[in-house]
């Protein structure tokens, strides 16, 4: 199976690969399953700090139906440009940043 983020840290890793949180969002959900990903609103934190509740927010605010070119397919722009390589890597991401610790980054490769 391909890495889809790197990690300093093996415990960064090994968490990656838990099941997503339960907390708010909508962290789970997925086009393919049906449901329109919509970015959290509000000031009530699903991450543990505002910088990985950003990047969270932006990538899910990418793949809003109002927003994304064919959010189904995570192509946000311009026909090709899309928001994770599949389903898996954006939810590996997803899971990455829900769990992130301020003191930790989270790398995506892109290409």
């Amino acid at each position: 199976m391909e890495s889809f983020a790197i990690s300093a840290s093996r415990t960064r890793v090994d968490r990656m690969n838990a099941a997503p949180p339960a907390r708010g969002g909508m962290i789970g959900a997925d086009m393919n399953a049906g449901t329109a990903i919509r970015a959290p609103r509000g000031s009530a934190l699903t991450c543990k700090g505002w910088h990985q509740e950003a990047a969270l927010r932006m990538l899910h605010n990418n793949l809003d139906p109002e927003v994304a070119e064919k959010p189904d397919q995570l192509i946000v722009y311009g026909g090709t440009g899309r928001a994770a390589r599949s389903w898996e890597a954006f939810h590996a991401i997803v899971r990455a940043l829900s769990t992130l610790e301020n003191d930790e980054t989270l790398l995506v490769q892109s290409g």
